[in-house]
């Protein structure tokens, strides 16, 4: 057998290779998977696929993802939406940032119905975006920002991206989904104290407060507060649910989803054409990431017949390096890769390799794995490669040299909330410690 360095170079070169060649990441996958097979126990062994198959399909922490995907379809395509901005339009009154206070709110809040940065990536950039331009707000900044705030998206919870890690980690899905939480809300705010500090400096990077606009009445906001309730309501049902203790994260997935029923029948737009189509995007998107986990349950097992794990901790145990600097010896790595690679690719290749490191630095798994999704997330609207800026500069006019440009000052913002989280722990472990 090769020694295990050059298996997993091998491996990982030949993965990297096939994805960026276009190739779907199952078929990339299924075809190592294949080969290493063969390659270690020969073709009677191929059994070990329909393993891999029932141990993915049977794992009861999965059942939350298509759930939640279907919670986020809902509420999507009801009209959720228009709700929010509206709602939140009054709410924010005559403030000279309101825009961009717009754009991160609304971001964040999005965050907890699709769990995708690129989904909320693309809805911002049609919706958000046009009108900031039009009313003079700077058109970098605005873009920065959006895709920024979009990234908050996979780090709040219901996170699809959560469940998966905390499958591959084999750790509390539910503590996960909550220890984003915090960290999302922390990186919010800084996002918009940075806005607020370049506009102080620099008045002309926002239109002036128009003084001839009525403000809003008591009337108007107790109509805008109503408004929220019923989305409100969905979040408490899963997050709230999970903190309480009064449900797994699988039963607060299909609360969530039942409560997005409830909001289309609220809002007057439930219809079964709109039922079948959630369900249909739902289930196929859901298939994806089950085939996904599917293929990369046997890369691990694969991997670990290589010896490429033990490997790797008896390296770093030789570099006799301190846990500090391994932590960031593992998000510098983790940030470049997911300029280039899409974040659950990036995850199935290296949460079988940090996974034994993390537990022989003695590492709290929520605070280290949380810390590792937001430099992941980080890294996916970060250039030259990630996928958040090509999403954005699709639904725009902006030139990439701009969005390149308007990308990295919020980087550096997200990067201190790293930073934070790692002097400050109890930033992720506040929330699951308090769970019942």
């Amino acid at each position: 057998m090769l020694p295990w360095y050059v298996t997993l170079g091998v491996a990982f070169g030949l993965l990297i290779v096939m994805t960026l060649s276009g190739m779907p990441l199952f078929t990339g996958f299924l075809l190592l998977n294949a080969v290493g097979v063969i390659l270690f126990f020969g073709p009677a062994a191929y059994g070990m696929f329909a393993n891999s198959m029932f141990d993915t399909l049977t794992n009861e922490a999965l059942v939350a993802v298509p759930l939640f995907l279907l919670m986020g379809e809902l509420l999507s395509r009801s009209r959720a939406i228009d709700e929010l901005y509206n709602a939140l339009d009054v709410l924010l009154g005559r403030i000279r940032i309101k825009l961009y206070a717009l754009s991160i709110t609304l971001a964040t809040i999005l965050g907890t119905m699709s769990g995708s940065a690129m989904a909320d990536a693309a809805i911002l950039s049609r919706t958000i975006y046009p009108g900031l331009v039009a009313r003079g707000y700077d058109r970098k900044i605005g873009a920065g920002l959006i895709m920024a705030g979009a990234t908050l998206a996979p780090i709040i919870p219901p996170s699809i991206l959560a469940i998966v890690l905390a499958t591959l980690a084999n750790i509390s899905v539910g503590k996960l989904l909550v220890a984003g939480l915090l960290p999302g809300l922390m990186l919010a705010a800084l996002l918009l104290t940075y806005v607020w500090l370049r506009v102080v400096i620099d008045p002309s990077l926002a239109p002036p407060v128009d003084k001839d606009a009525p403000r809003a009445t008591a009337g108007q906001i107790g109509i805008a507060l109503a408004r929220l309730i019923p989305f409100t309501g969905v979040i408490f049902m899963v997050v709230g649910f999970i903190m309480l203790g009064i449900a797994s994260p699988t039963e607060a997935a299909a609360t969530g989803a039942f409560g997005a029923v409830l909001v289309s029948l609220y809002l007057r737009t439930f219809s079964l054409r709109l039922l079948w189509d959630s369900l249909f995007l739902a289930a196929r998107t859901s298939t994806t990431i089950f085939a996904i986990l599917m293929s990369a349950n046997l890369f691990g097992q694969l991997l670990s017949y290589t010896g490429a794990p033990e490997g790797m901790l008896h390296l770093v145990e030789s570099l006799k390096l301190t846990p500090d600097v391994i932590f960031w010896v593992l998000m510098f790595v983790s940030f470049i890769s997911c300029m280039f690679l899409a974040q659950t690719e990036y995850m199935l290749i290296s949460v079988p390799i940090f996974l034994p490191i993390v537990q022989a630095a003695g590492f709290d798994p929520i605070w280290f794995w949380m810390t590792y999704l937001v430099t992941i997330t980080i890294g996916g609207m970060t250039p030259p490669f990630g996928m958040t800026m090509f999403v954005f500069k699709a639904s725009t006019n902006m030139s990439m040299t701009d969005v390149y440009n308007a990308t990295w000052p919020f980087v550096l913002v997200l990067m201190f909330g790293v930073t934070m989280m790692f002097m400050f722990p109890s930033i992720v472990t506040f929330l699951p410690e308090m769970m019942r």
